[in-house]
């Protein structure tokens, strides 16, 4: 069945990029200057100089770990959608495939402002135990308070629109519950 409601988020906020680049540029390019500064002169870089090869395999690995940060944020993506008796959602970087809530398992739902703070920040974030958010931009979230007494804070661009779609399933819902 086609989606009542579908959203796509990523990471678009300049000052992520901008901290990425002022921290992966700078670390990697040390590493490379000091790697082809001791490989090109033959003088041993630093006080406590290690190999050709150790300097080469750090150097390496120092690229692999902060490109592979960079990728990763690039390619995260949040999507969700509210579609026949349930809502959807994937942190893509997390899972392969949408998780699934089904209606009959909330015991309610509201779409609400929240804090920066209140999850600690973006990206998938658990606060005690029982509640779990997943936010890429903004401060808005769709809450989902399901009886099992566990809590899923998913981050929507959309509120009103995300409002509107969940009320008319959760109506839709409500009626196929009373006509049996």
């Amino acid at each position: 069945m086609s989606a009542y409601y579908k959203e796509s988020q990523k990471f678009t906020q300049i000052w992520i990029w901008i901290l990425l680049a002022v921290t992966i540029v700078p670390a990697a390019g040390f590493m490379t200057y000091g790697l082809l500064s001791q490989l090109l002169t033959g003088v041993p870089w630093g006080d406590e100089p290690i190999s050709d090869v150790g300097l080469t395999i750090m150097t390496v690995l120092i690229w692999v770990i902060l490109g592979g940060i960079f990728v990763i944020l690039l390619s995260a993506e949040l999507k969700f959608e509210i579609r026949d008796k349930a809502i959807y959602y994937r942190f893509t970087i997390l899972s392969p495939k949408l998780k699934k809530v089904k209606l009959e398992d909330l015991e309610n739902w509201q779409v609400r402002k929240f804090g920066f703070f209140e999850y600690g920040g973006y990206g998938v974030r658990h606060k005690i135990r029982k509640t779990t958010a997943f936010i890429v931009s903004g401060r808005m979230g769709l809450e989902l308070n399901l009886k099992s007494g566990k809590t899923i804070m998913i981050g929507t661009q959309k509120p009103e629109e995300v409002k509107k779609a969940m009320q008319n399933e959760w109506d839709r819902f409500a009626e196929r519950r009373i006509d049996g």
